[in-house]
């Protein structure tokens, strides 16, 4: 039963439009940036180390993303 409410009540929250999870700490423009510094030869964690964000999440998002024109 209680399981049934739970997802119920998340089910109603989807609906509503809330997104759920932990918010992302790249915003476009700090992906913008992560971008332009690897394509400018920078290893990953001189990047890291100049943003000021985590190897994983920058190292997730390149291979997430291909192109520049996926992230604009």
């Amino acid at each position: 039963m209680l399981i049934e409410r739970t997802n119920a009540g998340l089910a109603r929250t989807v609906a509503n439009g809330t997104k759920l999870g932990r918010k992302s700490i790249l915003t476009p423009s700090i992906k913008r940036r992560v971008t332009e510094l690897k394509e400018g030869g920078l290893s990953i964690r001189k990047i890291s180390d100049e943003i000021g964000i985590n190897r994983g999440a920058i190292q997730r998002f390149l291979s997430d993303t291909k192109t520049v024109s996926e992230i604009v």
